[in-house]
């Protein structure tokens, strides 16, 4: 018989403050360091880590953190600034355009987050086949006409890879809740739970 494991801490939505391994912030102040859950990951120790994407143009961080590098700040994010009605939708399947220092053109990935700063520009966060985050404006992607529609809970792996592109390790998880769910549930009409308690 399989071990249930706690509750989660965190829910999609809720906005998280992020830190470092040590603890320290992972941004110079708190407000950059704010940002959203959008997938929650069990491991098979039983533990949990969140996808989080950025939150405001200032947030310069995203990725995978567990739940000690995060910090409840008691408030949700509405789910209504993650439904684009611009080019690209969270789910659509992108080709990276051109090399840079941590990405090579041609490389599949699926978006997680849209956001527009101040001066119009659109920034998007992407994930790669391979489980790596990275914060890339519209420009440096291109669409490949598919789209990945999710399914609520699946087992799945991601893989480590330093800076230099050599490889870590592989993590195996099963996932627990994420954003596209609640989005789909959105637009076929469904109410959406939340924790009263933190909004």
């Amino acid at each position: 018989m399989r071990k249930m494991s706690p509750a989660p801490k965190y829910r999609i939505l809720e906005i998280v403050t992020a830190h470092e391994v040590d603890g320290s912030l992972a941004a110079n102040s708190a407000t950059a360091s704010e940002v959203v859950c959008t997938e929650i990951r069990e491991i098979p120790d039983g533990t949990y880590k969140y996808a989080v994407a950025p939150l405001t143009e200032e947030t310069a961080i995203g990725g995978i953190y567990s739940e000690s590098q995060l910090t409840a700040t008691g408030r949700v994010a509405d789910l209504s600034r993650f439904i684009s009605e611009g080019k690209y939708e969270r789910g659509d399947q992108v080709v990276v355009l051109n090399d840079d220092d941590e990405l090579t053109a041609g490389t599949l990935a699926h978006i997680l987050a849209i956001d527009e700063d101040t001066d119009g520009r659109i920034y998007v966060t992407i994930e790669t086949e391979h489980g790596e985050i990275h914060l890339v404006q519209e420009t440096d992607i291109e669409a490949t006409g598919s789209s990945k529609d999710l399914p609520e809970q699946t087992n799945s792996s991601s893989i480590s890879v330093d800076t230099e592109g050599n490889v870590l390790g592989e993590t195996r998880y099963r996932i627990v809740d994420r954003i596209e769910a609640h989005m789909r549930r959105h637009r076929d009409g469904s109410v959406i739970q939340t924790d009263p308690g933190r909004c």
